[in-house]
């Protein structure tokens, strides 16, 4: 039980790390340059159309 235990916190530990890290990435010019432009192309060639985006800004958990 011990065990599991340690491995759940360990689990839960690494995953808040890995967001926060995602988080801090996404909020740096270069990332968020290069976020918009796969998204302007992506979504343009969905549309057929052209899509210009600004910035992207990441939110809490589910929020984009």
């Amino acid at each position: 039980m011990k065990y599991i235990r340690l491995i759940l916190q360990t689990l839960v530990c690494v995953v808040l790390v890995a967001y926060a890290l995602l988080v801090y990435a996404v909020d740096h010019p270069r990332v968020q340059g290069w976020l918009a432009e796969t998204a302007e192309r992506q979504v343009g060639e969905m549309l057929q159309t052209e899509v210009k985006i600004g910035h992207v800004e990441l939110g809490l958990f589910n929020a984009v």
